[in-house]
């Protein structure tokens, strides 16, 4: 007999099941091999007709056992406050930088897997992980408008010459499985971000090369990013006077030029694959002798450009 839908199949098998189970009725499904029986209705997998069959024996019950123990007794309150607190001042944690963030800051969690987090931000605090869209009202809204035509137009009076004296300073990231479409990174490590005392480090050793050469002073351009809001590298510039820090005004990205130069960049690597051959250090070095000075000189003067 076939029966239209799966529920019905597995209704089915239970009934006969508890036949066999409880009465000792020998049915015919015995004789039948599972597999076999799968096969003639679609709506069965074998899986299924199976897994019944040792439930309802060794449980007297078709329920699907839970499996594991209860989350909350893992994470406590007091834990739940700080994972909600990580989480809030930076979204973008991966799973297995916030299992470490967890681990050191609790003498009472020794070990915490990847897939307990998932689950309990997933099911008792209700955090899921969701693609990131820009808030375009904030870019273009006449507060951001009126920050960043002031920015512009305090340039020249402060002797600030893109052409001259500003280097342009931001980060980007290139994957070594960077290839058309999409890119898979190996599980189970955490990605590697740019933080606020490598920013320090980057920084020091660039005005250290512009001082050897006896070059400047100079304007390092940034975006605000909360790593470029260094306090001890804004206290070590101000200490040697000769070049300082000067900040885009919000959701400007567009002013540092060096952001057309790493997009220009970026498609040159995708476009040109890494092989076996060749290093992502090489693979950019290559892209760089693409880039022209029309190129600068294009993404120099658009920067003027009020509307």
């Amino acid at each position: 007999m076939l029966y239209a839908t799966k529920i019905k199949a597995l209704m089915m098998i239970h009934m006969l099941l508890c036949l066999k189970l409880n009465f000792g009725i020998e049915i015919a499904i015995w004789d039948i091999n599972l597999d076999t029986a799968a096969k003639t209705n679609r709506h069965i997998h074998y899986r299924n007709s199976y897994g019944c069959k040792l439930r309802l024996e060794e449980t007297r019950s078709v329920k699907y056992k839970p499996l594991g123990g209860d989350l909350r007794s893992i994470i406590e309150e007091h834990h739940k406050c700080f994972i909600l607190d990580v989480i809030a001042e930076n979204s973008t944690i991966t799973l297995e930088e916030l299992r470490l963030e967890v681990i050191s800051h609790f003498d009472d969690v020794k070990n915490v897997s990847v897939s307990t987090l998932c689950k309990y931000l997933r099911h008792f605090v209700r955090i899921t992980l969701k693609r990131a869209t820009p808030i375009e009202e904030k870019r273009n809204n006449e507060i951001t408008l009126a920050k960043r035509h002031d920015f512009i137009l305090s340039l020249q009076p402060e002797g600030i010459l893109y052409y001259q004296n500003c280097i342009f300073i931001d980060e980007a990231g290139f994957n070594f499985n960077l290839i058309k479409g999409r890119a898979r990174t190996k599980a189970g490590q955490p990605a590697l971000v740019m933080t606020s005392q490598i920013f320090k480090n980057f920084v020091q050793q660039l005005v250290e090369k512009l001082d050897r050469a006896n070059a400047g002073p100079y304007h390092l351009v940034v975006d605000n990013a909360r790593i470029h809001y260094n306090s001890s590298l804004r206290e070590w510039l101000e200490q040697i006077n000769k070049h300082t820090l000067r900040f885009l005004p919000p959701y400007s990205l567009f002013l540092n030029s060096v952001e057309k130069c790493f997009s220009k960049l970026f498609f040159f690597v995708k476009k040109h694959p890494l092989d076996s051959q060749k290093t992502l250090m090489g693979r950019i070095k290559d892209g760089s002798h693409s880039i022209t000075k029309r190129d600068c000189e294009g993404w120099f003067s658009i920067q003027f450009i009020i509307t």
